[in-house]
C-alpha cells in the first residue's frame, strides 16, 4: 500500500482553470491530495496560483495523457480551453453558443492557432514510474476536449486497481475529429466495474447563429457524466482487508458527496466486512470522523418505508390503469372501495391530481416543512461537517415521503 493510502487522492486532467471534478470542501482539505494535469505547461503557475491558499497537498504536473507511450501533436486553439490533441469538426463549423458575453463559436474560438510536439503517457505508465511519489487517484476527473476514452484505454491498470469514482466532461456529438462519444465511454467503464450515476450538469450549443431575440434552445453536446466503481468490482479485486476497507468507506465519502446517500451506506455497510479496527489509525483524517459520525446518526433513525407499488395496488387495479374509462365502466365485476374511487374520481381527472400533487406536496408542503421542521440527525452531521447541500435534499425527500410512510 501507498503510504498516503489513508488521504484522498484527487486527480484532475485539464486542469488550465485551476479546478476539478470534486468539489473543494474546507472541513477536509487537509485530507486530500490533490493532482492537476495539464499538456499545456504555460498554465502550469495559473494553476499554483489558483491553490495558494488551499490546505491540501498540491501536485501539477504539465503531462499530455493518453492511449499510448508516444510522442504526439497538441492543439493549442485560439480559446486555450479548447486546446486538443484533435483538431475540432468542420461539420460543426457553424455551432455556437452565448457565454456570459459572447458568442463562442466553433469555426472562431476553437480554431488551431499553435501546434506542440509533445510526449504522450498513459497514466498505467506514470503511477509504474517509482520516481513519481504519488498515490495513484482515488477519484479521476477529465476535461480533456475529446481525448477522454484515448485516456481511459491508458488507464485500465488504475480503474482496476485504485480508481473509485469519476467526472468525466463527455460529448454526446463528435466535435473533434476522431473523438470517441458518451456511449462509447460509458460502455468502456461499464465493461470496467463502474455504474453511470448521472449528468452533472448539461451544455447546449444551437447549430446556427440566429440575431438576438431570435434565439431558443440548443442541442445538448456535453456533459460532465459521474460514474461510481460497483462495491462487488472493488471486492473481487481487492484482497487485503485494510486496503478494501479503506476503499469502501473512500467510496462511501465520494458518494454521500454527490448525493448518493443510499449507495454510500451501502458502501460503510459492506466495509465492516473487512473486520478492520481503525479507530487509532485514522483519527486524523477528518473524512472518516465524518463517516462515522454518519453512521453514528443513521442508528438513530426511525426505520420507515413509503408502501411499495404491490402493496399499493392488487395486480387487477394495476392492470385497469392501462384500460379505457369505458370499458372500466362496462366491467360488472363487484369493485372495492379503492377501485372505485380510482375509477371514478382519480383515472379521469389523473394529471389534474398529477399536477396538484406537484404544487401541494413537490412546492408547498415541501418548503413550508424544511423551513419549520428541525433537522434530523443524519441533517445535523451532514451540516456541521459543511454539506448544507446534501442536508437540504435529504430533508427536502424525507418531508416529502414522510407523508406516504407506515408508522
Amino acid at each position: 500500500m501507498h503510504p498516503d493510502y489513508k488521504r484522498l487522492s484527487i486527480h484532475h486532467i485539464g486542469g488550465r482553470f485551476g479546478d476539478g471534478g470534486f468539489p473543494i470542501m474546507r472541513p477536509f482539505e487537509k485530507d486530500i491530495i490533490r493532482v492537476i494535469y495539464d499538456a499545456d505547461s504555460d498554465c502550469v503557475d495559473q494553476i499554483r496560483e489558483k491553490h495558494k491558499d488551499s490546505l491540501s497537498e498540491l501536485h501539477v504536473l504539465p503531462y499530455c495523457v493518453g492511449e499510448a507511450d508516444r510522442p504526439g501533436e497538441f492543439n493549442i486553439n485560439y480559446d486555450p480551453t479548447s486546446s486538443s490533441i484533435f483538431s475540432f469538426n468542420p461539420d460543426y463549423r457553424s455551432f455556437y453558443f452565448f457565454l456570459y458575453n459572447h458568442d463562442f463559436i466553433v469555426s472562431d474560438s476553437m480554431r488551431t492557432v499553435e501546434k506542440r510536439e509533445v510526449n504522450i503517457v498513459t497514466m498505467d505508465q506514470i503511477f509504474k514510474d517509482e520516481a513519481l511519489k504519488i498515490a495513484a487517484p482515488d477519484f479521476l476527473s477529465m476535461d480533456v476536449q475529446g481525448a477522454e476514452y484515448n485516456i481511459l484505454q491508458g488507464s485500465k491498470e488504475i480503474l482496476r486497481q485504485n480508481v473509485l469514482a469519476l467526472v468525466i466532461e463527455t460529448w454526446f456529438h463528435p466535435l473533434y475529429q476522431g473523438q470517441k462519444i458518451f456511449g462509447d465511454i460509458s460502455n468502456f467503464l461499464s465493461d470496467h466495474g463502474f455504474y453511470f450515476v448521472k449528468c452533472l450538469r448539461m451544455a447546449e450549443y444551437s447549430p446556427f447563429r440566429a440575431p438576438v431575440g431570435q434565439r431558443g434552445e440548443g442541442f445538448q453536446m456535453l456533459t460532465d457524466a459521474l460514474f461510481l466503481r460497483r462495491i462487488d468490482s472493488i471486492e473481487s479485486v481487492i484482497t487485503d482487508n485494510i486496503l478494501l476497507h479503506t476503499m469502501l468507506r473512500k467510496l462511501a465519502f465520494i458518494s454521500i458527496t454527490y448525493n448518493q446517500f443510499e449507495y454510500g451506506l451501502k458502501c460503510l455497510h459492506r466495509s465492516k466486512k473487512a473486520n478492520v479496527s481503525y479507530e487509532t489509525d485514522f483519527k486524523n483524517i477528518n473524512y472518516y470522523k465524518f463517516l462515522d459520525d454518519i453512521e453514528k446518526s443513521v442508528e438513530k433513525m426511525p426505520l420507515r418505508y413509503p408502501k411499495t407499488f404491490s402493496e399499493k395496488y392488487t395486480f387487477e387495479l394495476s392492470k385497469r390503469r392501462f384500460n379505457s374509462r369505458s370499458s372500466l365502466k362496462g366491467n360488472k365485476q363487484k369493485k372495492t372501495l379503492r377501485e372505485n374511487i380510482w375509477l371514478k374520481f382519480i383515472y379521469p381527472n389523473i394529471y389534474f391530481f398529477a399536477e396538484i400533487y406537484e404544487f401541494l406536496i413537490q412546492k408547498i408542503w415541501a418548503g413550508a416543512a424544511s423551513l419549520i421542521l428541525t433537522n434530523s440527525p443524519v441533517e445535523k452531521v451532514l451540516v456541521k461537517y459543511g454539506l448544507k447541500r446534501q442536508a437540504k435534499l435529504l430533508k427536502r425527500n424525507r418531508v416529502i415521503q414522510s407523508l406516504f410512510s407506515r408508522r
